[in-house]
């Protein structure tokens, strides 16, 4: 794909697909298309609209530290600051996905968003009423089994308590065990090769461990295989 060019943007359209005949219309360019025949995109639309407020709010934000001076960016006050007001935003994101799960038991895109809240603490409660609504055709989908397990893993790794010995295969294939590192300081590194954040921070990893190996300290990476495309869990 060419790097597009100043004032150049993209036309595109997502979709979903699904078992229904489908129709398209479209004037003038992709991102006008008329789409009808599908609920699950009649849906979407309804969430869309849903989060529109939010959505626009992190635009205004990206692009009011876009206009910041380099120096200002790379200060590490305002950047907290930014980080505060984004995390605020991620909240009312959250807050969305809930209110379109209660509104619509039967809609496979409830599953989706509340793959995305089951892991956040504060919406523990909301996510788990939420998902005890649902359909019993979502519950039992791929992807709405695993967020029983979101929920339940909330109570399993706060900060206090004993990390569940989990037990994986290294490349070799030799099981690996988290209780192997019993005494020792052990960080767990959950990373994956085409995660450009995940690889920028290797080398920080790298300096930690040899500057604290020799006083106990351990670190064991977790490679987390891309799956249909994307993440479990993973942001549209």
């Amino acid at each position: 794909m060419n790097k597009l060019q100043p004032n150049e943007k993209l036309d595109y359209f997502r979709f979903y697909l699904e078992a229904a005949q489908m129709g398209m219309n479209a004037k003038d360019s992709l991102k006008n298309i008329v789409l009808n025949g599908s609920k699950l995109n009649a849906e979407n639309a309804e969430l869309l609209e849903m989060k529109k407020t939010v959505d626009n709010k992190f635009d205004a934000l990206n692009k009011e530290f876009a206009k910041l001076p380099p120096e200002q960016q790379k200060d590490s006050v305002i950047f907290a600051q930014f980080v505060a007001r984004e995390m605020n935003l991620m909240d009312e994101n959250y807050s969305a996905y809930l209110d379109f799960a209660k509104s619509h038991p039967d809609s496979y895109l409830s599953v989706i968003g509340l793959s995305f809240v089951a892991g956040q603490e504060k919406f523990y409660t909301s996510a788990k009423s939420a998902f005890d609504g649902l359909s019993g055709r979502l519950k039992e989908s791929p992807l709405g089994k695993v967020i029983p397990l979101q929920l339940e893993a909330q109570s399993k790794t706060k900060v206090g308590q004993q990390a569940p010995d989990l037990t994986l295969k290294n490349p070799e294939g030799k099981a690996i065990r988290i209780s192997d590192f019993s005494g020792k300081y052990l960080l767990l590194d959950f990373w994956a090769s085409w995660c450009g954040p995940c690889r920028a921070e290797n080398p920080n990893l790298v300096k930690a461990y040899q500057k604290y190996h020799d006083k106990g300290f351990e670190i064991l990476g977790i490679s987390w295989t891309m799956r249909h495309g994307k993440m479990p869990g993973s942001m549209p």
